[in-house]
């Protein structure tokens, strides 16, 4: 996985502003999805698990976003190396 740089990088951390000015817990989860992938595509694999850990903790066991929740989860997983666990969620 490359990391984004230039003009995508600066859009990539327009998001993460943009979605921590609107506030987390009101997020719908495509908005959720859209933070997590920015982070990831800029290489900021520990705050990505954490926002997945709290989008976990926030979302409704059943619904649209568990899929989005599980791709972010092995995506960054396998981005940080740890393949076994990424496989769990994809």
């Amino acid at each position: 996985h490359r990391r984004q740089t230039g003009r995508a990088a600066e859009l990539h951390r327009a998001a993460i502003d943009a979605y921590r000015e609107v506030g987390q817990h009101a997020a719908l989860p495509e908005v959720y999805n859209a933070y997590v992938f920015s982070l990831n595509r800029l290489g900021r694999y520990g705050e990505a698990l954490r926002a997945l850990q709290e989008w976990q903790a926030h979302a409704p066991p059943v619904g649209p976003g568990i899929a989005h929740i599980d791709n972010g989860w092995g995506v960054v997983l396998t981005n940080l190396g740890r393949v076994d666990e990424a496989r769990q969620h994809l």
